[in-house]
């Protein structure tokens, strides 16, 4: 039970973590995308 409770929580820090690069990966690009334009 504890192991199971252990995983779902890792799992859970694991997609913020992914979800955060994501989004810090798509900032990036607009802003990149935009210096390119203006």
């Amino acid at each position: 039970m504890i192991i199971c409770s252990f995983r779902g929580q890792t799992m859970l820090a694991i997609h913020n973590v992914l979800s955060f690069a994501a989004v810090a990966a798509f900032v990036a690009l607009v802003c990149q995308a935009a210096m390119l334009i203006g």
